[in-house]
């Protein structure tokens, strides 16, 4: 079995979750990612391990050696873990060339995502042979989000503002197990120390100019409760899977729905989780993104981004994410559905 991810981080975890089922078959395991000792994971693949886990950089780099070091002709399970962040990586032509080596006839192949858009709907299409799909959540939607996370808005005048607002959020929450999502590994460092000695937890930062070992040694920490506030980037951030994180806050905008949906989904695992995005007036492509994913998944629309919408589209633009109550009673005793009313505020405005 290979099994295949889009960063260190999740190889570790699948390969944490994954020993439990080892230690009692005694199935062999080894893992196969960058920025760990190549002799070592070589070492590893030549003892024959029923089960692979590796991200495609590293496992091509083995398989382009000459001779290779190990072969995929006998591959009988194929999971794609994270497609969707594999492919928005540009991991795709990578995990096509893994594909084609893997040559056994019957070979099963299982690809899991969290969103379903267009480009993760061609590659499966190309890629998996009459499969059975199966959903969790809302439906056709690729825009699920789980219901258990509570979503909510804080909004700024600027981004000068945004650093005393995240202390203030930390400080109000005592037994908190939070991660926090910046933009870059720069803002990352300089967020962690902006933070040191202003709230009363413990904070760190997970970005990739550390090192694996400090990496690793962080998660371990933060999953501990050594650590409470997690400090990650997108890129750093895929796929921790740590229980109990009861908030998480963008405290920079995430650049497309799948970031924020993959963003969110790090809390309300067990249980109730929160998810709060720290936003400025001016980040209206921001709004928008996350008032549609709210949307699309059904659940509770923040009062204030709801109305930040209204605000701004009095400039012009329908809100098409009004929540109607229909039918309504007018002054003049008639009954009026929703569409009546969204006629009548958009003739107003053209």
């Amino acid at each position: 079995m290979l099994v295949l991810g889009p960063t260190r981080e999740l190889v570790a975890q699948i390969q944490r979750s994954a020993e439990r089922f080892c230690k009692t078959t005694q199935i062999l395991l080894e893992t196969i990612y960058g920025g760990a000792s190549k002799a070592e994971q070589l070492a590893g693949l030549r003892k024959m391990p029923a089960v692979v886990v590796a991200t495609p950089g590293r496992l091509i780099e083995f398989l382009e050696e000459e001779p290779a070091p190990c072969s995929l002709k006998h591959v009988r399970h194929m999971v794609l873990d994270e497609a969707d962040r594999m492919l928005g990586e540009g991991f795709e032509v990578q995990v096509r060339q893994i594909l084609a080596e893997a040559t056994m006839p019957n070979r099963q192949t299982l690809l899991f995502s969290a969103t379903w858009p267009p480009a993760v709907k061609a590659f499966a299409s190309t890629v998996l042979r009459q499969p059975v799909e199966v959903r969790v959540g809302a439906g056709d939607s690729c825009f699920s989000t789980n219901p258990n996370v509570v979503q909510d808005v804080m909004f700024l005048r600027d981004d000068s503002e945004k650093p005393s607002a995240l202390c203030a959020l930390l400080k109000g929450r005592k037994n908190v197990k939070a991660i926090v999502f910046v933009a870059t590994k720069r803002a990352c460092q300089q967020l962690e120390r902006s933070l040191r000695g202003r709230v009363p937890l413990v904070c760190d930062a997970l970005h990739g100019d550390r090192s694996q070992r400090d990496r690793e040694a962080v998660l371990d920490h933060f999953r501990k409760g050594q650590v409470q506030v997690l400090l990650a980037t997108d890129v750093a951030g895929r796929g921790i899977d740590v229980s109990n994180v009861t908030l998480v806050v963008n405290y920079d905008c995430p650049r497309s729905a799948e970031d924020y949906i993959h963003r969110i989904g790090r809390t309300g695992r067990q249980g109730k989780g929160v998810a709060i995005s720290i936003l400025t007036d001016r980040e209206q492509d921001a709004m928008e993104l996350i008032a549609n994913v709210i949307e699309k998944a059904g659940t509770r629309m923040p009062p204030e981004l709801a109305k930040r919408l209204g605000m701004l589209t009095s400039v012009g633009k329908v809100d098409p994410r009004m929540h109607w109550k229909e039918p309504w009673q007018g002054l003049d005793g008639n009954k009026y559905q929703k569409e009546d009313l969204k006629s009548a505020v958009e003739s107003l405005w053209t």
